[in-house]
């Protein structure tokens, strides 16, 4: 969601850019970009070889393997650690700017009334697939930069707008189309990856004060963001909010049907954990040195529910 949103973006103002994934250049995500694209492996040994001859500004680099869950931590590790070590060697070669897309994640977790910043101390986090490896590609940012890099690293909260190619919260939207009796006890910060893709560009391109920003948006309870997607979709909200015995049962269903499958469901006690925990974070230093502004919430779920019909994904 956030590389197609980065592009467009960075087309708008007039970028010449070069976009590289595991996708050919027939992928619908790149339809209609204007782009050099390149096809590869981020963690493959010749990257850097088959790199060697670009030359460009800066380096964003949001690629990742995400899965939230208990499963597949070693693939997570090494694609999320590996391949981010891989660019960032190219980047110190080249001696060019490398902004790192992080997440909140892997932050303190904040709370209803005290939201987490760069500053604050401690964790809270479930030690899942997800938050384990993107703790171990942020390590091996900040190696790169105590050996000089050039680097910041932004931290985006949960986005939800258009350009879901992946369907990554498009599949809680798609999950929200039959109603939903209960809604997670937690909450997170609601971003657009628009606004988020705004200001990375405007710290590729200015750099700032700190190596760390916050880049996410409304701290709003997943009940009352359940509710509002809903109802735009036309569906019942919730009623409930998961209490401490339905969680109880819901980990215990969970882990056992993920012991009867090859491939770990989103239906699984590490997702379940996350959701009833407040990740609530503020993004006031990004706001005040990069001009970092969060569009109204409701604005982000018309769009992305309109982009998902318009995509046929609802």
């Amino acid at each position: 969601m956030l590389g197609n949103n980065l592009a467009q973006a960075a087309n708008s103002r007039g970028h010449e850019i070069v976009s590289l994934s595991r996708s050919g250049p027939s992928h619908p995500s790149l339809r209609g970009l204007n782009c050099q694209h390149i096809s590869a492996d981020i963690t493959s040994k010749d990257l850097r070889h088959r790199l060697a001859h670009l030359r460009v500004d800066a380096v964003i680099h949001s690629a990742a393997l995400i899965h939230i869950g208990w499963k597949r931590r070693e693939e997570a590790i090494f694609i999320n650690r590996s391949g981010t070590e891989n660019l960032l060697r190219w980047a110190e070669a080249q001696r060019v700017r490398f902004i790192h897309v992080s997440t909140v994640n892997v932050l303190p977790v904040g709370t209803e009334d005290s939201p987490s910043d760069e500053t604050s101390q401690g964790d809270g986090q479930v030690p899942c697939t997800y938050v384990i490896s993107k703790r171990a590609a942020q390590q091996a940012f900040m190696e790169s930069v105590s050996r000089g890099l050039d680097g910041y690293s932004v931290y985006p909260g949960f986005m939800l707008g258009p350009n879901d190619w992946q369907l990554s919260s498009g599949r809680m939207i798609r999950a929200l189309k039959s109603f939903q009796p209960w809604a997670p006890s937690g909450g997170c910060s609601v971003c657009d990856p628009r606004d988020v893709s705004e200001g990375i560009l405007a710290l590729a391109q200015h750099g700032g004060k700190h190596r760390h920003y916050i880049l996410a948006g409304h701290n709003t309870s997943y009940f009352d963001l359940w509710t509002s997607i809903a109802r735009k979709l036309g569906v019942r909200p919730p009623l409930v909010v998961m209490r401490k015995p339905a969680r109880v049962i819901g980990n215990l269903l969970a882990n056992g049907l993920n012991l009867l499958r090859r491939e770990e469901s989103d239906f699984n006690s590490a997702a379940i954990e996350m959701a009833q925990q407040f990740h609530y974070y503020s993004s006031r230093r990004a706001e005040e040195e990069l001009g970092y502004h969060p569009r109204p919430l409701h604005e982000s779920i018309d769009d992305a529910i309109h982009w998902l019909r318009t995509h046929d994904y609802l």
